[in-house]
């Protein structure tokens, strides 16, 4: 919130969740046309667990998420809450603080609405918007998974974060993102990761190297732009060159990395910008680069 405009932020939108009268052949044409990925097992509706499910569909490369919702009670009629249609749509907020603030904000407009509701994934609030639409705002606890960090050079987190990977709590495993997390974090720490489902800090996740540094919630975006100008300052070219190679030779014997590495630096030293970077070195200037 601001002295100018009381309304608390919202992030965007956390996921769409239609009621649909055709759960499969929904499910495929999302699948056929966004190439998104489907969760193996039905989720029973919160709080009214039997009055229909929801499947769940993914899309690895934004992270966007879609429920498509079958209500027993819904035998194909045309558009209502809970027939062929909108169920919910869910904004996220950056953290449960946020989630509090909405709800006071909600009480001083008077409108009805669930008040925080915490369950073992996440904490939302649930309110009427309009005669046919139904407003929710959602904040997922912090729950971070570490294939999405695996594959990163350098991690910061607010020490409001929390990492997991719960699937073994739904029926699931994280079968994918085990070799990521194998490469990046001790075996013994990994098994009980994927095995337990039980969150760990930031601070935890520190220690055992998911992340690089934890700052709070308060520095959080002035690290972040810290480290973004620093990089920006680095040659494209040779950040290229060695952010490919950091990962191609991991899993190389000693003898192949030495030799493909051989390779990357005469290629390196065969562009304009390292030739940039020396001579600014002696002349006591900063670089300027070409990505060349």
């Amino acid at each position: 919130m601001t002295e100018s405009d009381p309304a608390p932020a919202v992030t965007g939108f956390h996921h769409f969740s239609p009621t649909v009268s055709d759960v499969e052949a929904s499910a495929q044409w999302y699948e056929r046309v966004f190439r998104m990925n489907r969760v193996p097992v039905p989720f029973p509706h919160y709080g009214a667990e039997d009055s229909g499910y929801a499947v769940l569909l993914l899309d690895p490369r934004s992270g966007a998420a879609i429920g498509l919702h079958h209500h027993d009670s819904n035998p194909g009629q045309p558009f209502e809450e809970c027939r062929t249609g909108l169920d919910h749509i869910s904004f996220g907020v950056a953290q449960r603080t946020d989630l509090d603030a909405w709800a006071a904000w909600l009480d001083e407009l008077g409108i009805e609405h669930s008040g925080v509701i915490d369950t073992d994934m996440s904490n939302f609030t649930k309110t009427e918007a309009g005669r046919n639409a139904a407003l929710g705002m959602q904040a997922l606890k912090r729950l971070g998974k570490p294939e999405d960090v695996a594959d990163v050079v350098a991690f910061l987190a607010s020490d409001a974060a929390r990492f997991g990977t719960p699937e073994i709590n739904i029926g699931l495993f994280p079968f994918m993102i085990m070799a990521l997390i194998y490469r990046n974090v001790g075996r013994k720490k990994t098994a009980e990761l994927m095995l337990m489902g039980e969150q760990i800090s930031a601070a935890e996740a520190e220690r055992i190297g998911i992340v690089n540094r934890v700052v709070t919630a308060d520095q959080f975006h002035a690290v972040v732009n810290d480290w973004a100008e620093n990089l920006a300052r680095k040659s494209p070219v040779l950040m290229k060159l060695g952010k490919d190679a950091m990962f191609r030779q991991q899993d190389m014997a000693l003898a192949d990395a030495l030799d493909y590495l051989r390779a990357q630096l005469t290629i390196a030293f065969s562009t304009e910008d390292i030739q940039e970077g020396v001579k600014a070195f002696f002349e006591k200037r900063e670089p300027v680069w070409t990505g060349r």
